[in-house]
């Protein structure tokens, strides 16, 4: 990060920006960074209610009114909310918390297609589109551990396993499915992230793989959702850009980063 090398830790100027960004702490402390997926599947319901309308439409700088706008601003307000009072799991473990994490979804998909025009017929291509979304959960549910030294690793490969293969049967399911309606995001999402679940699956149980398929889950529909709704580019970068100088300012560390622990040993 080019900041990192222009303010360096210690300064003053990075002490000063450190005592600003404190006034962030209790914004940060209920995980932000939470908002990519749910704006995806938001954008989701947008997505498929606009398609039925012109199957090839893309780059539509118009497809964001203000109506749209104030909702997305108010349901991230009320998701942040929710973490606060711990409402939503941060990952899945059992039934219950997938069963919160299925229905969060389906209303976040719902309100997607409010401004643009509901129709039940829209929940058929957005069970797909939840399908994806669950895999991905999924696969952030296996857990990084960070010792005290900051040392990171990952559970051994029987772990993982079961994550793995259902993360991977629900992506292929969504990639059949996409192709069968004809649903050209969802499609070639789950058709993108497949190699990166199975390369986790098949290969040693690893940090790297983890984290290649944490990221890419996310980073691969946000920017096909972004060829279609390029406004979705600003929150994105906005939120993307505002957690790393965060992360550096007040502990020093760049976060979130595309850069992957290549020598991390597991346990």
């Amino acid at each position: 990060m080019l900041i990192a090398r222009i303010i360096k830790t210690g300064s003053v100027p990075y002490k000063a920006l450190d005592k600003a960004f404190s006034l962030l702490d209790e914004f940060i402390k209920y995980k932000p960074e939470l908002f990519f997926g749910f704006w995806c599947i938001m954008l989701a319901g947008a997505n498929v209610a606009r398609e039925s309308l012109d199957r090839w439409f893309y780059w539509d700088f118009g497809a964001f009114p203000a109506g749209q706008a104030l909702v997305f601003v108010v349901v991230t307000v009320i998701l942040w909310m929710l973490s606060r009072f711990s409402i939503i799991p941060s990952k899945i473990e059992n039934l219950k918390s997938g069963l919160i994490i299925g229905i969060l979804g389906f209303v976040l998909f719902t309100i997607g297609t409010l401004n643009i025009g509901f129709k039940f017929s829209y929940y058929i291509p957005g069970l797909v589109y939840l399908i994806l979304f669950l895999a991905v959960w999924i696969v952030f549910s296996i857990p990084i551990n960070v010792a005290d030294n900051g040392n990171k690793s990952v559970p051994g490969k029987k772990d993982q396993f079961i994550y793995l293969s259902i993360a991977f049967l629900f992506t292929t399911a969504a990639m059949i499915s996409g192709y069968l309606l004809d649903d050209p995001i969802v499609s070639t999402a789950a058709v993108i992230y497949l190699p990166f679940l199975l390369i986790t699956l098949v290969f040693p149980a690893h940090l790297r793989h983890i984290q290649r398929a944490r990221l890419y889950g996310i980073f691969i529909p946000a920017m096909l959702l972004a060829t279609r709704f390029p406004w979705f580019l600003l929150p994105l970068s906005i939120t993307f850009w505002g957690l790393r100088y965060y992360y550096y300012f007040r502990r020093g560390i760049i976060h979130p980063t595309f850069k992957i622990d290549l020598d991390a040993k597991q346990d």
